[in-house]
């Protein structure tokens, strides 16, 4: 599952984070937040958690949404 969130900032910049899940070979759920400006072709940074259970994963990814929505990102439809 993939969520995609922009935001832009008061200098006119903007800022995009993608919240990717997915399940590696061992079962494990795997979530990636990668971030960074669209004026760079690499991203800032990329952050990798690991969970046993989907529930475990699910709820982490909502917590990073409301914690992005609340810091003025929004949702983008791709």
């Amino acid at each position: 599952m993939l969520h995609y969130l922009t935001r832009t900032t008061n200098k006119g910049h903007t800022r995009y984070y993608k919240i990717i899940s997915l399940i590696n070979l061992f079962g494990d759920h795997i979530v990636q937040r990668i971030f960074g400006s669209v004026s760079y072709k690499k991203p800032t940074g990329m952050i990798e958690h690991s969970f046993h259970t989907r529930a475990e994963a699910e709820r982490y990814v909502k917590a990073i949404l409301s914690r992005k929505i609340h810091r003025g990102y929004s949702l983008c439809v791709l």
